[in-house]
């Protein structure tokens, strides 16, 4: 028969689980705020509305910052048009960050007359882009670095997007080093500002704008998760849970190597946090290290009390032995429980 102490640890241990996997799998970021203007899909252009073909080329992507919510892009952006206005003088980048930096070059002198009576010209940008990325399933994330263009001067009714799909893509040459180019898309969206900006009598256009959104997939190699992040909590963890495969005599050993462990893991949390932003909720490392709290924490009371009711002078051979048992079985839980987070929390972020 199992003793009390015996069953109120476990009790203990299966709470403390059940606690982690709710509140683990379960966390919801939740920010409402009343922001005027808002993005939507639109399909059909509005009569009378130039309609404007815009590509894109990304030739390099570099220096992405995630603390700073910034990349650096290199691209090639062109138009075909019909009509009066021309789209390349009032175009305008909404995402870049400085706009006295963007570099946007006109390759031809003049816009190129085709075949069909439309005229074609293609822009050299270079710039930073502002990108929000979203962490929560660092560092199993993948995001879209994306750059949208407007027109500065006509609404929607004057000007409407098209994407080239045709010819737009990215070329072989195009990497960003530590991340892996999945692919590309775009789509045309209605910007609606939500504001006439003090122009009442609509003198400027209106306030819903066309917008063409190109974005480039990445995402993170799995490899940097398992080999730089996961295997060295691993390894911390294994040093932790060494003490319950050893003899309940030798206390300061028993004692000492949880608690080196408990700092050793703050520290390997902090020097991946270093180079994330600041957030209000926990990404996917964040809860793997909250186990990893745990079971240390569980492993230190036990070697503790443990420690507390042993008697090396008065040796009690039943006594030993019962130790030494709950230490396995604390193992095999602890291990057991370890891997179906892992499997938990990596399953519901793919």
């Amino acid at each position: 028969m199992p003793s009390r102490t015996h069953l109120k640890m476990k009790l203990l241990f299966i709470l403390i689980f059940k606690i982690l996997i709710i509140n683990l799998t379960t966390q919801a970021v939740n920010a409402t705020e009343n922001r005027l203007g808002a993005f939507s899909k639109v399909g059909i252009p509005p009569v009378g509305s130039q309609i404007v073909t815009v590509g894109f080329y990304p030739r390099s992507a570099y220096d992405l910052d995630m603390a700073a919510s910034t990349f650096h892009l290199h691209t090639y952006i062109w138009m075909r048009w019909k009509g009066s206005i021309d789209p390349t003088e009032t175009m305008e980048i909404i995402n870049a960050v400085d706009q006295s930096d963007l570099i946007k070059k006109n390759i031809l002198k003049q816009p190129a007359i085709e075949s069909d009576g439309s005229k074609y010209q293609i822009m050299d940008v270079e710039s930073r882009f502002n990108h929000t990325f979203l962490l929560d399933k660092f560092p199993l994330d993948s995001h879209k670095l994306s750059i949208l263009l407007e027109d500065t001067s006509h609404g929607l009714n004057q000007i409407f997007y098209v994407i080239d799909y045709k010819n737009s893509g990215y070329g072989t040459r195009l990497n960003l080093p530590g991340w892996l180019l999945n692919n590309w898309n775009a789509e045309i969206l209605s910007h609606d500002y939500g504001t006439s900006f003090g122009d009442d009598k609509g003198v400027a256009g209106g306030s819903i704008y066309s917008t063409a959104r190109f974005d480039i997939n990445i995402s993170r190699p799995v490899s940097y998760f398992y080999w730089k992040l996961l295997l060295p909590l691993t390894i911390v963890l294994c040093g932790a849970w060494i003490v319950l495969l050893l003899e309940p005599s030798q206390i300061e050993v028993r004692t000492g190597l949880p608690a080196t462990a408990l700092l050793t893991t703050v520290f390997l949390q902090q020097s991946y946090s270093d180079h994330l932003p600041q957030v209000g909720y926990l990404v996917l490392m964040d809860k793997f290290y909250v186990v990893a709290y745990s079971l240390i924490f569980i492993t230190l009371i036990r070697v503790i009390f443990t420690a507390t009711s042993f008697d090396s002078k008065n040796t009690d051979l039943r006594h030993t032995f019962r130790i030494k048992r709950g230490d396995r079985v604390l193992l095999i839980l602890q291990i057991t429980v370890f891997i179906i987070v892992l499997f938990t929390l990596e399953f519901m972020t793919g």
